[in-house]
């Protein structure tokens, strides 16, 4: 029986097995780190908020909107040009209901704003008059932020372009099976951590600024790549390990 059970499992169990662990660990913090946990914003010394009060400052349309054009838009790039073609009507539509709910979402945390709740339509006016904004537009005007999350951006594009490529690569170049050259990912793990706790270290207990971080993580990352491309145009098996970690280094840096 528990081999018919290990016989059906697949790859997609992948995404499942979160969903236990994070069960686990709710309970967990709900248990041993329920009194440290920081409570609501709204809540004062002097009073405390109900809970019906919380939850009109929830921002129901801006999540909605936020959530489905996403859904829309991973579904399109995913099946387009490989289920069904670019040029489907399904896939077009997903792409243009998408677009269409990330500028609902944009005019939505706009209208939150203050100074423009006055230009919220009345339809609207009881769902969005006391919520608070998912992703407040004040962020994007912090050059600091900004620059912060470009680089999360571009790290984390190449550390997943490279766990594609490299499992590809060893499947095709060395002619590992699928197992072993996944396997071949694990030489990022010490660099990702390392780079990481690294800046933790800095930032918390010597440097405590991002920007000498962020600019050395950048530039050791740029240089990894290019070194993983000449050894992996090269066929160099032993340097492309080595440069793996490299690059998980840097990424751990700018993560």
């Amino acid at each position: 029986m528990l081999g018919g059970v290990l016989t059906s499992v697949s790859w997609r169990w992948c995404f499942a097995i979160n969903l236990p662990i994070c069960v686990v660990a709710h309970i967990l913090i709900f248990v041993l780190l329920r009194k440290r946990v920081r409570g609501s914003t709204y809540d004062t010394s002097e009073e405390q908020r109900s809970l019906s009060f919380k939850l009109k400052k929830i921002d129901y349309v801006g999540v909605m909107s936020f959530l489905g054009a996403w859904i829309c838009l991973i579904i399109a790039l995913v099946d387009g040009g490989s289920q069904y073609p670019w040029n489907s009507g399904g896939i077009i539509a997903l792409l243009v209901v998408g677009g269409i709910l990330l500028i609902l979402f944009g005019l939505v945390e706009w209208l939150l704003e203050k100074g423009h709740e006055t230009r919220i339509p009345r339809l609207l006016l009881p769902i969005l008059r006391h919520a608070t904004p998912m992703i407040p537009l004040d962020v994007f005007r912090n050059w600091d932020v900004c620059i912060c999350q470009w680089n999360n951006l571009v790290g984390g594009m190449i550390m997943f372009g490279q766990f594609y490529y490299i499992a590809i690569y060893f499947t095709i170049v060395f002619l590992f099976p699928p197992q072993e050259a996944g396997k071949q990912l694990l030489y990022f793990l010490p660099g990702v951590g390392m780079g990481t706790w690294l800046a933790m270290f800095l930032i918390l207990k010597i440097y405590r600024r991002t920007k000498f971080i962020i600019v050395a993580g950048s530039m050791i990352t740029a240089v990894a790549t290019g070194l993983f491309s000449m050894a992996a145009e090269q066929q160099r098996q032993a340097e492309l390990y080595g440069f793996m970690s490299m690059l998980g280094f840097g990424v751990g840096l700018v993560s």
